[in-house]
């Protein structure tokens, strides 16, 4: 069933921050994780116009945000990390900032910044009262495997992947699982994961050699320089979403690959967009879930949402063309719960959807339809109750400080 709810401010941290909801305000909600008790907890980002010394470079660090809220929607409590670090440029609006949940509740929260493309990765307590660096070296957006590993970015141009489950304080050995290597002429050539932990019985396997196999992606293999992310579809299934960082006149977006490796490195094949191939650039929309039960890919960008197997064969998809669909270009896919259901961001209006994935795929436009029915009715309610400043809402939470 469909629900919806609204992603708070603590009161505490307007105050702490000397935030007036009558100026304008960057709140964007980069991640959405369930817990194993069914609550969640949400990570944004928020810029106020004091921490942005020019507004067509590069902004400082910010201030990232932690929420838990209880399985009914209720916040519970919120962090300010003001220490995260992460690629912020509002040119781009490509913040790198992750978060996932381990099996007993703890989170995993990471960012990169453009300094050296340094990763770090934080591990939270669930209740939000204390925060440990695990590593600074490189490694962030860790992401559980169902069998407990962490598949994780190491830099911008690595893949690797834990040896066993995270069970205590410490980031377990990694092994690398592939390496992207840039090879446009005119790009900066850095070395290559200087502190890659090539602990493995090899080097890793090249990707891009892999993805230049693929006759179809040869040009875009060529154009592309990083990694955005790397979700587990199985223990040993992974789709990684590889993107160039140029944008030229009358593209939509920039060259990129969802490609899906092996834990060998080997690629498997990849998401059958080769028709939208310009689409999910647009509005730098590169995010995918997973429906752990049906081990199904989601994935949702301004031109609609689509559904893929293990295998990357289209399911299903609801272009936003079409009427009924078009409210989805507001929404961002920000993760997929235990149960299946899609979990989506409405950034200017701070709501948080859950749209039910059908076991039946042919009820998926119903469930859709029947989700963005509700939102509107729900947010109209919602706002008549809590009268918020522009969508802002406010709860008063504990706030802690990582």
């Amino acid at each position: 069933m469909s629900r919806m709810e609204p992603l708070v401010l603590a009161e505490a941290l307007l105050a702490d921050r000397a935030i007036d909801l009558r100026q304008p305000l960057d709140v964007e909600t980069l991640a959405v994780c369930t817990g194993p008790d069914g609550g969640r907890h949400t990570l944004a980002r928020l810029f106020h116009p004091r921490d942005v010394p020019n507004p067509k470079g590069l902004a400082g660090t910010g201030t990232h945000l932690v929420t838990r809220y209880d399985p009914d929607g209720k916040p519970l409590a919120q962090a300010a990390f003001d220490s995260l670090p992460a690629a912020t440029a509002l040119w781009s609006g490509i913040p790198q900032a992750a978060m996932s949940v381990l099996a007993d509740g703890r989170l995993l929260v990471s960012g990169k910044g453009y300094s050296g493309n340094i990763g770090e990765l934080y591990l939270l307590d669930a209740a939000l009262t204390s925060a440990k660096l695990i590593s600074a070296d490189g490694t962030f957006d860790a992401r559980p495997t169902p069998s407990g590993r962490l598949l994780c970015l190491v830099e911008e141009t690595g893949v690797a992947i834990t040896r066993e489950p995270m069970d205590g304080d410490a980031l377990p050995p990694l092994d690398p699982i592939t390496l992207l290597m840039p090879r446009r002429r005119h790009a900066v050539q850095r070395p290559v994961l200087p502190a890659f932990p090539l602990t493995g019985d090899g080097p890793p396997t090249e990707l891009r050699g892999l993805v230049e196999a693929v006759p179809d992606l040869e040009r875009e293999a060529y154009w592309l320089d990083w990694l955005w992310g790397a979700v587990p579809v199985r223990d040993d299934l992974y789709a990684v979403a590889a993107l160039g960082r140029k944008k030229w006149s009358g593209q939509r977006g920039a060259h990129f690959v969802f490609a899906l490796m092996d834990g060998a490195g080997a690629l498997r094949g990849h998401l059958d967009l080769a028709a939208h191939r310009e689409g999910p650039g647009r509005g730098h929309r590169y995010d995918l879930a997973v429906d752990p039960r049906h081990r199904r890919i989601v994935h949702l960008n301004t031109t609609g949402l689509y559904v893929f197997d293990e295998d990357g064969a289209r399911l299903a998809e609801l272009p936003v063309a079409e009427k009924e669909y078009k409210p989805l270009a507001h929404f961002k896919l920000r993760g997929c719960d235990a149960s299946g259901d899609l979990l989506l961001v409405h950034d200017k209006q701070h709501l948080l959807l859950t749209v039910p994935l059908p076991d039946d795929l042919a009820d998926l436009p119903a469930a859709v339809t029947g989700a963005l029915s509700a939102f509107r009715k729900g947010r109209t309610r919602l706002k008549k109750i809590l009268q918020p400043e522009d969508y802002h809402w406010t709860a008063a939470v504990p706030l802690t400080r990582l």
